[in-house]
């Protein structure tokens, strides 16, 4: 190319210019100039703006004192946002309010006006072009007059309003201002604790007894003292008691007793007055129970005869003697009948040879008791309910006969009848194997078989049965056993069985074959694919069902856009997913041998509800019908919105509560004269309804 063609003066003036140009957008770049900022950096902002037709969203308004003092400050704070241009300014009454570190918060302070209630106007304005304005009026304040009267202390009362030595005493006091409101109240400096009504309360624990002198004061929102004149009382010292214990009419337990009977005494004891410290029973200690009992127990007392003097001391320490207890306790009777030996008994009772033989019998003595039994002189041990045992182990076969003996505690003795039993001769004859089956009984190679055998034996049962040297399994009930085998085209199994006493039997062997499976070359088939809810929306969750079955190798697998569907019931599987607003399934299921099958490509929509309908409100109640001026109520408002739901109610700006169900409260001090409410409603589209103004008077 020919240099002298390239720097023509006319190809450099216009590269002069390129270059100003982009020196131009580099420096407001860098130094967030409006201009490119708007239109280059910003995504074309400035066209947004011409475009932008929605004015600002102001959220909430909120006051710092809704009933200040007239000339004290109070701050307004407003929460606004404009997502295409953003907000540029917020006015109150006209006063600009700065924007906080959090961008969709303004504030500011503005003067409280003279005496009564103010409205605030509200202005945001956005940056479209031209400005888009929101305007609001839902703020109002009460401005008050200074306070310069101090709280009312009204007439204090004490309960009990006679006390005792002991007694919890409550103070109790009403203090009210209606202006600005009580912040403390204290009983000789002391501070009392706040509940309804404008009511304090004070309580003392267990007070001693003498006088008692008790002043108020009491402190309002302005720090204005009221102190009251001295509250007097007394408690009054416990009465002298001069009546000792009384006593009731003593028993014993039983009422006839026996030699070594254990005897409890029982005496009710009372003392109205200072209450019963000890009980004794010829100087030893009772045990005081339940109802003003008191009781000692004498164990195992000999024959004879017993006196006992009673005494009983109070809380002041007086005492008394009760008449002296006598009863007796009678002597043991002289035993002359020998003990009673009942039947006895074996087990088993077709005892075998080497089994372990066990005697049992019942044996009583009602009046000493039973000491000692023997069987042919040895020993037998006593169990439980009066049974005397004794074990033989091991028996040889043969005949046996043992004769009893029984010895009471005053050696009286019985001698029974013999006993005579038989163990029988060992068992020499091998279980019998009656039958064999096998299920299925025309298996395929491959197929799990379980084989069943009938075993018995009458003499010792059989113990085992095994089937190609594996144990088998005993069916409870009944004589059969089962195994199972993986059955090859040939099958060769040797059954045995063995009996109690180690005797074995086999069977003759037992053959069968099994054939080839047919090889399955036919995939799985999806019959049916449903969706629940039918007709959803975009956010739902759907539940998708595909039936799917194989009559072959059976359906082992059904995925849904690659994610696993969980088997439910016969041949349905299923699986959830969010919906969007245009949704694609792909169901593949494959069978047991690996083979699968795509079901045709699965569409459904789902819709996009537009919430268009404000809240609503149902019902304004306030807890107090007929409030005084001062009282501090709970208003509830009832709001509902059956499609994007209630997510805030505001009463003058203040945000309430969301309490059960639809209902939201707020606690509200009540002002002279008329109060106004003014309640907003917004929904989760921020669709808003306000009801009309709430009024009610405060006396």
């Amino acid at each position: 190319m020919n240099p002298k063609k390239l720097f023509t003066p006319k190809n450099i003036i216009i590269a002069l210019l390129a270059l100003l140009v982009i020196g131009v957008v580099v420096y407001f770049s860098l130094n967030s100039g409006t201009l490119f900022k708007g239109a280059l950096v910003q995504n074309d902002l400035v066209i947004r703006a011409a475009a932008d037709s929605t004015p600002p969203v102001i959220i909430s308004e909120t006051l710092s004192n809704t009933k200040p003092i007239e000339g004290n400050r109070i701050t307004i704070t407003v929460q606004v946002t404009d997502a295409e241009t953003g907000v540029v300014s917020v006015t109150a009454n006209g006063t600009s309010l700065a924007q906080g570190r959090d961008l969709s918060y303004w504030s500011g302070t503005m003067t409280a006006l003279s005496v009564g209630t103010h409205s605030i106007t509200v202005v945001a304005t956005n940056g479209a072009n031209p400005a888009l304005t929101k305007t609001t009026t839902a703020l109002t304040y009460t401005s008050v007059p200074l306070d310069t009267t101090p709280p009312f202390i009204g007439t204090p009362s004490i309960s009990p309003t006679s006390p005792k030595q002991g007694d919890t005493v409550t103070f109790t006091v009403p203090v009210t201002d209606n202006e600005s409101g009580v912040t403390s109240v204290t009983a000789n400096g002391v501070n009392m604790t706040q509940g309804t009504g404008n009511i304090w309360t004070i309580t003392y624990p267990s007070q001693t007894s003498g006088s008692y002198s008790l002043t108020i004061q009491a402190i309002n929102g302005v720090n204005l003292t009221t102190r009251s004149n001295a509250f007097n009382y007394s408690v009054a010292a416990p009465p002298t008691d001069t009546t000792p214990p009384f006593f009731g009419t003593p028993t014993i337990s039983p009422t006839s007793p026996k030699n070594a009977d254990t005897v409890t005494l029982s005496v009710q004891v009372t003392d109205a007055e200072s209450g019963v410290t000890s009980v004794t029973a010829n100087g030893a200690n009772l045990t005081l129970g339940s109802g003003n009992i008191w009781s000692k127990t004498y164990p195992s007392q000999t024959a004879g005869n017993y006196s006992i003097s009673l005494q009983a001391t109070n809380g002041a320490n007086l005492s008394r003697t009760a008449t002296t207890l006598n009863y007796t306790v009678a002597a043991a009777p002289v035993d002359s009948t020998p003990p009673f030996i009942g039947t006895p008994s074996i087990s088993p009772t077709s005892p075998k040879a080497g089994d372990s033989v066990t005697i049992s019998l019942s044996v009583t003595d009602a009046e000493s008791g039973v000491s000692s039994v023997t069987a042919n002189g040895v020993a037998l041990t006593m169990g439980s309910g009066n049974v005397w045992t004794i074990t033989y182990p091991s028996q040889s076969a043969g005949s046996y006969s043992l004769t009893f003996q029984a010895t009471n505690d005053v050696n009286l003795k019985s001698t029974s009848n013999a006993l005579t039993y038989s163990v029988a001769a060992p068992d020499s004859t091998p279980p019998v194997i009656t039958n064999i089956t096998k299920d299925p009984a025309l298996p395929n190679v491959g197929d799990v078989v379980t084989l069943t055998v009938t075993a018995k034996d009458l003499e010792s049962g059989v113990n085992s049965v095994t089937a190609n040297g594996v144990n088998m399994t005993h069916v409870l009930g009944g004589d059969n056993w089962t195994g199972s085998l993986t059955a090859t085209a040939s099958n060769h199994v040797s059954i045995a069985a063995t009996n109690g006493v180690n005797l074995s039997t086999s069977a003759p062997d037992y053959y069968f074959t099994a054939v080839s499976a047919p090889t399955d070359t036919t995939p799985p088939t999806i019959s049916n694919i449903t969706r629940n809810p039918a007709a959803p929306n975009v956010g739902d969750v759907v539940t998708l069902t595909v039936t799917a079955s194989d009559l072959d190798s059976g359906v082992t697998s059904v995925t849904a856009n690659g994610v696993n569907m969980s088997h439910g019931s016969g041949n349905d599987w299923t699986s959830s997913m969010t919906v969007a607003a245009s949704n694609h399934v792909n169901i593949v299921a494959t069978n047991g041998v690996n083979l699968t099958y795509s079901a045709p490509d699965y569409y459904f929509t789902g819709a996009s509800p537009t919430d268009t309908t404000p809240p609503t409100v149902t019902n304004i109640t306030r807890s107090i019908s007929t409030p005084n001026t001062g009282d501090v109520l709970t208003l509830t408002v009832t709001a509902r919105d059956l499609e994007s739901g209630v997510t805030s109610v505001t009463a003058n700006g203040v945000d309430m509560t969301h309490g059960s169900g639809d209902d939201w409260t707020l606690s509200y001090t009540v002002a002279a004269g008329s109060n106004r409410i003014m309640f907003v409603v917004t929904n989760g589209a921020n669709l808003t309804y306000s009801p009309a103004q709430y009024y009610f008077t405060g006396a």
